[in-house]
């Protein structure tokens, strides 16, 4: 899609929702300022299996197995069979969508922790949420909440979520909007959370808000995961003020990229 027509859509949307417009604006300066202050993160990633170790050790129970489900080898075909297919008729970027290593870390830690409640920031086009819903429905227990404001994009609306199977969606509550504007009042509806998937905007403004914002609904012994977090130091920051039992970054295979896991302390903290 080209400038012109992002902008149009833009304008428009400004026609619809004036506070939407607001967001859009503000995302779009935010990124830029980012990219401004070009401060990656400086903590080392460990391998998959040295995050596995830490991982294991902290929550008391294994997570290895999980990666043999036979519905997690099935959720994967499907999705790669859905992407196959956005090739043809992707109304935005399919960079939006999330890596198959994050999308595997986000089932073995939902199977692992049996969650009740697992919430979500960013969707696009379904990628984590199909894994997550996967492993509620192997689970036989839980709910997903997801919130996404969809890319700019013609008919963009009728995408996000489109690579999540029908058979899954019993489980999935998604609300569209900025983050920002709805968790604050979805927070105290929702109440506590076992897992939380920060994928939405990977500023260290928004990283930052978002983990800071569901932080005091996140139950003790509970999971963040956070995508992308190598452009800046805000989950490597955070994790150093909240004191967690465990936090490590993952490189992923198959982009250059990480993503980090962190385990709420048990214990309370004064």
């Amino acid at each position: 899609m080209n400038k012109l027509s992002k902008l149009s859509l833009l304008l428009r949307s400004g026609c619809r929702s004036p506070s939407e417009f607001r967001d859009r604006l503000e995302t779009t300066w935010e990124v830029r300022w980012d990219r401004m202050r070009k401060a990656p993160s400086s903590f080392r990633a460990a391998s998959q299996l040295e995050a596995l170790d830490v991982l294991e050790g902290a929550l008391a129970r294994q997570i290895c197995p999980f990666f043999q489900d036979a519905e997690l080898t099935k959720i994967e075909i499907e999705v790669s069979s859905g992407q196959e297919t956005l090739k043809k008729k992707a109304p935005f970027s399919l960079k939006h969508n999330a890596d198959v290593d994050l999308a595997r870390f986000c089932y073995v830690m939902s199977r692992a922790l049996a969650p009740s409640v697992i919430l979500e920031t960013g969707v696009a086009y379904g990628v984590t949420s199909a894994y997550l819903l996967q492993a509620i429905e192997v689970n036989q227990r839980g709910t997903l909440w997801s919130v996404d404001l969809p890319p700019l994009g013609a008919q963009a609306e009728d995408y996000v979520g489109f690579l999540v199977p029908k058979s899954l969606t019993s489980s999935w509550n998604l609300r569209r909007g900025a983050t920002r504007r709805l968790l604050p009042k979805l927070l105290p509806l929702i109440g506590q959370i076992d897992l939380f998937v920060q994928d939405s905007l990977h500023t260290y403004r928004t990283i930052t808000d978002e983990i800071s914002m569901v932080w005091p609904f996140l139950r003790p012994g509970g999971v963040v995961v956070a995508d992308d977090v190598g452009d800046n130091r805000a989950f490597g920051d955070f994790a150093k003020r909240v004191c967690p039992s465990a936090w490590v970054l993952i490189q992923e295979l198959h982009k250059d990229s990480m993503f980090g896991i962190l385990v709420k302390d048990k214990q309370p903290q004064f």
